[in-house]
């Protein structure tokens, strides 16, 4: 879809001119890339459920390390410039989807990847629609939040005012992510001694991960 509708897209949101190219060079890319990311973020999820959330930190982190690396390399030693970086990403993601699904395949989870016991199954499929409607939600009124802000930034102040809320949120960015890191690090230790009725343990490692 993004491929398709990447132009009328950041156009709504107020791209214009030599950016309006280039933004829509680097979400065309970006989106071949979006399938490994949301795969890669399930199973992610599904070993810090297990409580192995150290190697759900280093998989996440080789991938980061690797985007990182990549990015001076694609963008400036290449010469792709801003497809350079949108490739960067592509990468990173196809290696933080291969290496879990790696890590699960070979039996290391309890939940183990096996090809012949892949089916569609309504029931759960309804289920995990109603689970995950919710959150499903959130990240849409998310999208729309930031969408409706870059169009009003487009429209007062055009792309300098974008460009200086888009560093400013980059910078809020790294708060972010040291409390969301402690908070998906306390989620799978608090969920399952709370399943488990082991209120003492529960409230020990809410006050752990948040002292």
């Amino acid at each position: 879809m993004l491929e398709i509708f990447a132009l009328p897209v950041v156009s709504f949101l107020g791209g214009s001119g030599e950016l309006l190219a280039m933004a829509v060079d680097y979400l065309r890319i970006l989106a071949l890339g979006m399938p490994f990311m949301a795969t890669g973020a399930a199973m992610n999820m599904l070993l810090r459920g297990e409580g192995k959330i150290k190697v759900a930190m280093m998989i996440a982190s080789g991938s980061f390390l690797l985007n990182l690396v990549l990015d001076p390399i694609l963008i400036a030693w290449v010469g792709w410039g801003i497809k350079g970086a949108a490739w960067a990403t592509v990468i990173a993601q196809l290696a933080y989807f291969l290496c879990q699904t790696y890590f699960h395949w070979r039996g290391e989870t309890r939940l183990r990847l096996m090809a012949s016991k892949i089916r569609v199954s309504g029931a759960l499929t309804a289920r995990v629609v109603k689970a995950g409607t919710p959150a499903m939600l959130m990240q849409i009124m998310t999208v729309i939040q930031m969408g409706v802000l870059y169009k009003m930034l487009a429209l007062s102040g055009g792309a300098d005012h974008m460009s200086l809320m888009t560093a400013s949120l980059r910078c809020y960015s790294l708060v972010f992510f040291i409390l969301s890191g402690i908070a998906y690090g306390m989620q799978p230790v608090v969920g399952m001694n709370f399943g488990a009725k082991d209120y003492k343990r529960t409230k020990y490692a809410w006050k752990y991960f948040t002292a």
